[in-house]
């Protein structure tokens, strides 16, 4: 179950437009992101999702993203398991 974090503190259970099981693309996640993605590896095995470019481009500080992962996050964050991405 992948979670999208957005900057204003919202929260929200994501699918892969191919449906529940599925994996998420190269592009869904840049597009939930919007832009290049960049993964982040977490401590719990999971990955955070996030813009790339984010903190150079002046996207929005992500407080409680960053204070789910530990990480200094900016724009919308995606925290799913490695297995919902489609890495090909």
């Amino acid at each position: 179950m992948a979670t999208l974090i957005t900057p204003d503190g919202t929260l929200k259970v994501v699918h892969p437009k191919a449906g529940i099981g599925k994996k998420f693309t190269l592009k869904e996640m840049q597009s939930i992101v919007e832009g290049y993605v960049e993964y982040v590896r977490l401590q719990n095995g999971g990955i955070a999702v996030v813009n790339e470019d984010g903190k150079l481009i002046g996207l929005q500080c992500n407080p409680r993203a960053s204070l789910t992962t530990g990480y200094q996050l900016v724009g919308n964050v995606l925290l799913c398991d490695v297995s919902e991405l489609r890495l090909d």
